[in-house]
């Protein structure tokens, strides 16, 4: 080493040894230095989501009538024990999950479907892409009073298309049978595209090394579909479900905004439950627990799916 290098050497010694002869307490102020830049935004985290939590569950052990506010109680797990025995809760419960269930079935697989389109180019692709997403990005409400108005009994495009092609004709908000099945197709319309994009995201991120190598051998579209496409996108197809099913469970606005929840409370979901509980009837501790409860059983279940998946090793193949 040349003499003039030499001295630069001994006199800078490198940021690893300037932090080992860093005494304890200044290593741990060195470790702890980035978490400072991000403690704002964890601060405002726990504000918003922590703290009303913590307020729900605190409700939820109340007796609290917004018409008597100066009579607040506690109850301990009264609320709990009268929501889990009112059949109009599991009600709800049942019509929300098969909302979700439905809804998010038929959206994952339209929009698997239509990625497998839109995986290879084509003229306008560009184009056709951004139009397909257009009903993600629309407000849930305006969403609800166009639909509303498509399905009104008489002057609604739905029942037009209907009498075109000789079917029968209905008010399908306004039937029991039919309402909840309204809203479904309604959600469907909006939030498949979401399913599109991720689809169609996980299949441009996949390996071309198994397509070739099943070309070589002799397959054709359907067992590459169903023995290479469907086995590397169970991950991403997992957690576009579960994303899916977690939005869809909070839904209110479509209901709220089409049906009100009826007719007879055949489109009255959890989320429209509890608001009937704390903002029409004003029982705020006992909407609380219908609260509490439902992300209860949403949390349980999304960590139960996950569990699953992730001991089938699927969140690590990609």
């Amino acid at each position: 080493m040349d003499p003039p290098f030499q001295d630069i050497f001994e006199k800078e010694p490198s940021s690893m040894n300037r932090i080992k002869l860093l005494p304890p307490n200044g290593r741990n102020r060195v470790y702890f230095e980035p978490y400072r830049y991000i403690l704002p935004a964890i601060i405002v985290i726990l504000l918003i989501n922590f703290y009303p939590l913590v307020r729900a569950v605190v409700l939820s052990l109340q007796q609290y009538n917004l018409l008597r506010p100066d009579r607040i109680s506690f109850i301990g797990p009264n609320n709990y024990r009268y929501v889990l025995s009112d059949p109009l809760f599991w009600g709800a419960l049942k019509r929300t999950a098969i909302f979700t269930l439905g809804g998010v079935s038929v959206e994952l697989c339209l929009g698997f479907a239509l990625a497998l389109l839109f995986n290879r180019e084509f003229w306008g692709k560009s184009v056709m892409r951004a139009l397909m997403l257009l009903p993600m990005i629309l407000s849930p409400v305006a969403v609800g009073l166009v639909w509303r108005i498509f399905y009104d009994a008489d002057a609604g495009m739905v029942n037009y298309f209907f009498s075109l092609v000789g079917l029968p004709t209905r008010a399908w908000l306004g039937h029991t049978n039919t309402a909840l099945y309204a809203l479904i197709a309604t959600d469907v319309w909006q939030w498949t595209s979401f399913c599109f994009l991720v689809c169609l995201a996980g299949l441009e991120g996949l390996p071309t090394e198994p397509y070739e190598s099943a070309k070589i051998d002799g397959a054709n579209v359907f067992e590459s579909l169903t023995y290479i496409t469907l086995p590397l996108m169970k991950p991403i197809l997992g957690i576009a479900f579960i994303l899916r099913s977690i939005d869809s469970v909070k839904m209110f606005d479509l209901a709220f905004i089409m049906t009100s929840g009826g007719p007879s409370r055949a489109t009255e979901t959890v989320n429209f439950f509890v608001y009937q509980t704390g903002f029409k009837f004003f029982h705020i501790g006992r909407a609380s627990a219908q609260a509490i409860i439902l992300t209860f059983i949403v949390s349980m279940t999304c960590m139960f799916f996950l569990r699953y998946l992730l001991q089938r090793g699927e969140l690590y193949e990609t």
